[in-house]
């Protein structure tokens, strides 16, 4: 008899004990019975004797796989978030495990057995049977599972015991096949960086190296010749991209790069179909993946020799999970890195200030990339202030006298341009001008976004969507649009400026009607590009000479200490997708605010000393990363309540908190609706071992059922 501890995916935040007639190993996954409901849970440790207290347990139902679904340090990765990030097992466990897991769903892909590389002693002469199996495998390599069965009978046990000697490999994909790749010649200062790099990879301990360079100094290039190094040593590599439209670029340069050494890259993301995340979860647990590609949810799969962390545009705040668990997915590679003794590479052209600290403690190491290669300069930058130029399309302000002299100049030279505007739809809202009202969602409070392209008003918070009117719905007088843009609005007046061009618009709301977006691009079948978030970082763009950033929101309209930051690294970062594989490339940015601190970092290109003036200021006010920050939220269907219960955690906290935590609020957030639920929200700043004393302090107080509260640490939306 064996006494299993076995953390349950779902129902419970806590481990249960379960007896089981033979040993399994930690890691599987077995079903069990709650409360005489069928579940699921992770097997924790298996003791052969039996737990101090005296209770009736249980057996387990059965177990699902015949070996480990998820390897030590998925359960250490575990409990980490939980611990670090102040939420419970079982909702880091429903992020952690793809759905075909949680539901203990048959993994029926094809499995390919091939030999061991590793030298290993002569099998026993009494072991016929594995020997022929051993000899059958050595001759047909890579062949079918159930190729072996056909062949020889009886073949399970002795495979079986060939697979755990690691005699034999199960994979789930045959090796590709080597190709033509593209030869790239590093600089000088890219050798001597990967030279560094390759030396820490080699060492097999942990470390964490930061690679700043400026837009278009070829850090991809370092990745793929880091890659090319941990492939032969035998080591897998994570790489890791902000955003999903990012994977499609990066995949494309891999394969382009490294096709003759036939490395298997797989992709992982919120779009990969369940059969893709099978294959791919096997490939890792196996160590038959030499690359996984993928955005923050890859950091859980179970590899099996993991080498090397590729954290590509570190800086980005998409690595922060916005539902709970909130972990940050560059703290987490880093802590995975730690685990498997591996090299992490923090690579960003505009490092974020928590990482600048580490390096400026020594605790990270730095690299930096001065020059773009192909003597490529880096783009002028100038701006515009708004003020003195005149609305050009129905009262807004689109195009300044200067961006639109930059565009002719581009299209008469079959260049292309990107017009930047983080704001979907066509205007950000309609009001009624006798009733001084603007259209909001019933359910939020916030505007609703006029969409024209389908004629609707939607909320940007709750997605509530109706179809659009033209009167009010109080005095039935015309409703008129605002003077905002949104990136269709932008369309439509470049439409009617400039009919002859070819004008693309990627955003969220039809880039599933976009599929071949990337290629259109790079391809130069569009002259114009209207873009948000999605094309402000990490492209890389050849006939691309101009970018347009047509309307700056300035850090004095944003309610967060790290708002220069962020105008800073996207000014950065959008100006780097113009000109990376030529010169005389431009970038023009249409502010109403010019006389912002950051804008002048901006204007002499000064990411050093932009870095350490904002470092100096968070040292000097003790904001993170000097302090921990978490953000406690409060919300409720009832906004009387949830304004009582915060008045009354805020009086607890009074006579319970310790002195040297600083607490801010409690205060309406700027989305002080959302969903139907009002919402309040208090700030925490204090030493890095306080959330523990917080969760406990939270714990003995006692909210209303109606009121739900949940803590986010190191917050990065304060919306």
């Amino acid at each position: 008899m064996f006494y299993l501890s076995i953390l349950p995916i779902r129902s419970l935040a806590r481990s249960l004990t379960y007896t089981a007639a033979e040993a399994i190993p930690v890691g599987s996954l077995v079903a069990i019975s709650i409360r005489g409901r069928r579940a699921y849970g992770l097997v924790t440790a298996c003791e052969s004797q039996p737990p101090a207290e005296q209770l009736t347990l249980l057996p387990i139902e059965q177990r699902v796989y015949d070996f480990p679904i998820v390897t030590a340090e998925n359960l250490q990765v575990i409990q980490w978030i939980s611990r670090r990030y102040a939420c419970p097992l079982n909702s880091v466990l429903e992020s952690a495990l793809p759905a075909f897991i949680r539901q203990g769903k048959a993994l029926t892909h094809t499995a390919y057995l091939c030999p061991s590389e590793e030298p290993m002693e002569a099998i026993s002469k009494r072991a016929t049977h594995q020997q022929a199996v051993y000899d059958w495998v050595c001759q047909h390599p890579f062949a079918a599972e159930r190729a072996l069965h056909q062949a020889i009978a009886n073949a399970h046990a002795a495979l079986c015991q060939l697979i755990a000697s690691h005699r034999v490999q199960r994979v789930f994909d045959r090796p590709p096949e080597a190709k033509p790749s593209i030869s790239i010649t590093l600089t000088q200062e890219q050798q001597a960086i990967t030279d560094a790099l390759t030396r820490a990879l080699e060492s097999r301990t942990y470390a964490t190296q930061v690679l700043y360079g400026i837009t278009g100094s070829g850090k991809t290039e370092i990745y793929h010749a880091l890659i090319a190094q941990a492939r032969r040593l035998g080591l897998q590599t994570l790489y890791l991209v902000p955003e999903i439209a990012l994977s499609e670029q990066a995949l494309a340069k891999l394969q382009q790069r490294l096709a003759s050494q036939a490395i298997r890259v797989g992709v992982w993301h919120s779009l990969s179909t369940d059969r893709e995340k099978k294959t791919l979860w096997q490939q890792a647990l196996t160590g038959t993946s030499d690359v996984v590609l993928g955005t923050r949810s890859a950091l859980f799969l179970p590899f099996k020799r993991l080498g090397l962390i590729l954290v590509d545009e570190e800086q980005d705040a998409s690595y922060k999970q916005s539902e709970v668990p909130r972990y940050h997915g560059r703290d987490l590679a880093i802590y995975r890195a730690q685990l498997h003794q591996a090299l992490c590479v923090l690579g960003s052209a505009t490092p974020s200030i928590e990482t600048w600290h580490q390096v400026k403690k020594d605790a990270y190491g730095l690299h930096t990339l001065w020059k773009r290669p192909n003597r490529a300069s880096v783009p002028t930058i100038q701006f515009v202030d708004m003020h003195y130029e005149k609305p050009s399309f129905e009262g807004a302000y689109v195009l300044s006298d200067l961006l639109r002299q930059k565009i002719n100049a581009r299209l008469d030279r079959k260049e292309q341009t990107l017009l930047f505007l983080n704001r979907r739809g066509y205007a950000p809202y309609l009001y009624c001008p006798k009733c001084a009202r603007r259209i909001e969602c019933p359910y939020c409070k916030s505007t609703l976004v006029f969409h024209k392209a389908d004629a609707s008003f939607r909320c940007h918070v709750c997605h509530h969507q109706v179809t659009a009117y033209t009167h009010c719905t109080h005095c039935h007088s015309p409703l008129k649009l605002s003077r905002g843009l949104g990136t269709q609005r932008v369309e439509a007046g470049l439409k009617k400026l400039y009919p002859n061009a070819r004008i693309l618009r990627l955003d969220t709301d039809n880039r599933e009607q976009q599929p071949h977006w990337y290629e259109a691009i790079m391809r130069h079948q569009c002259d114009i590009i209207i873009g948000t978030q999605l094309l402000a970082k990490g492209m890389d763009f050849p006939d691309l000479t101009l970018v347009g950033v047509l309307q700056l929101d300035t850090p004095a309209l944003m309610e967060d200490f790290r708002a220069s930051e962020r105008i800073f690294q996207l000014l950065v970062q959008v100006g780097g997708r113009a000109g990376r594989l030529r010169s005389g490339s431009e970038v023009v940015v249409q502010t109403f605010a010019l006389n912002d601190p950051c804008i002048d970092f901006v204007k002499k290109q000064d990411t050093i000393g932009f870095l350490n003036q904002e470092w100096a200021l968070r040292e000097r006010y003790r904001y993170p990363p000097f302090r921990t920050m978490v953000r406690h939220v409060f919300r409720s269907l009832s906004e009387p309540l949830v304004d009582y219960t915060v008045k009354q955690w805020s009086a607890f906290l009074e006579h319970n908190a310790p002195e040297t935590w600083e607490i801010l609020g409690p205060s309406s957030p700027f989305i002080s609706k959302a969903n139907r639920y009002y919402r309040r929200h208090l700030l925490y700043l204090g030493e890095d071992d306080f959330v523990p004393q917080l969760q406990a302090l939270r714990s003995e107080f006692k909210a209303p059922p109606e009121v739900i509260d949940l803590l986010d640490v190191d917050p990065v939306d304060f919306r």
